[in-house]
């Protein structure tokens, strides 16, 4: 009786845990994002996340972080390096920490329009995976996040006025240092998180950002001209762990990869749109000067310093030769 009775609890234990637990082929992948869950980039991500569920059959589920509530983008890295979270959507930034010669795409004035980045950026994109997976990474989809523009409350037209702007440098970021420093600027590092007070204090009166970048973290309040010329093109892209990513089945990596590149070809239509959207809007409540050429040409001579103090420190010889070869193809090819 003793005996039956043992039997009976252990078999009620095992459909307890049976019941609670999830099951075996069941996957729970957590993922960070910075931007908030309402911004373009958010809505796109919860619509990966639901058609990998429903695809899968509620087998594979993303559990998503918005609004930066798990850290910057070097907190999220540092979690997903010790299995904490799984993957995430970086910036440049962020990108450049799991994939460092993404960043030879970063430089200033390199590119003269978006096509021709976009161009240049898919000839790498093989070259980009195989150093994300060197590093530990994996990479689902790239996003085209345009291109970024100087904002300020004071009018900036030149590398002599920019000097005297109190501009904002993003805190630890390697281009940030050799940009400034290879124009001799004093810039005051700080998070993102910490801009719009510091716009509002006076304590910056200078930012860079894409147009819908300053929207959405509600910058454009505090600024009333804008430079117009793209300084740096930047690229996104969504990653997750090659530890996780390894466990999963040959079917379910094509299933999301194939999920995530065929949502963010629409996201990449949507930003574009958005940051159109945006210049227009502010454009018509700020102040838009076009740099001569002059002014140009300085900005140039920065991004042949900054590539020189970059080159072989945070990104490859290599890679800096093979992005300026393709550029050239693009332009040998679409002269008009």
């Amino acid at each position: 009786m003793v005996k039956l009775s043992f039997t009976v609890l252990a078999y009620v234990i095992f459909l307890t845990l049976s019941a609670t637990l999830p099951a075996a082929d069941e996957v729970v992948l957590k993922m960070a994002i910075i931007v908030p869950e309402k911004s373009i980039w958010g809505q796109y991500f919860k619509a990966s996340a639901d058609e990998i569920r429903e695809k899968t059959n509620g087998k594979v589920n993303l559990k998503i972080y918005f609004g930066g509530v798990q850290g910057d983008e070097l907190n999220v890295i540092q979690k997903m390096r010790i299995g904490q979270l799984h993957g995430s959507a970086l910036m440049a930034y962020g990108l450049s920490k799991v994939c460092p010669d993404s960043l030879a795409f970063s430089l200033p004035v390199l590119f003269r329009n978006s096509e021709e980045a976009i161009w240049v950026h898919d000839k790498m994109n093989d070259y980009f995976q195989k150093q994300a997976r060197e590093k530990g990474f994996e990479i689902l989809g790239w996003t085209n996040q345009g291109f970024t523009y100087c904002f300020s409350k004071d009018k900036v037209i030149d590398m002599s006025s920019l000097r005297n702007s109190k501009p904002w440098a993003l805190e630890k970021d390697d281009l940030c240092k050799a940009f400034f420093k290879a124009a001799s600027i004093s810039a005051i590092p700080l998070t993102i998180g910490d801009v719009n007070t510091a716009l509002q204090s006076g304590l910056i009166r200078t930012v860079f950002a894409p147009a819908a970048g300053m929207i959405v973290m509600q910058w454009h309040t505090r600024v009333n001209y804008r430079l117009d010329t793209g300084l740096f093109y930047s690229f996104g892209a969504v990653v997750i762990t090659k530890d996780q990513w390894d466990r999963l089945s040959g079917e379910r990596q094509e299933l999301i990869r194939k999920i995530f590149q065929k949502n963010f070809k629409e996201l990449n239509a949507g930003i574009e749109k958005q940051n159109n959207d945006a210049l227009k809007v502010l454009d018509e409540k700020i102040e838009v000067n076009r740099p001569s050429e002059e002014a140009l040409a300085e900005f140039r001579e920065v991004m042949v310093k900054v590539e020189e103090e970059m080159t072989g420190k945070d990104f490859s010889a290599e890679t800096m030769k093979m992005v300026k070869s393709h550029l050239e193809q693009y332009r040998r090819e679409n002269q008009k």
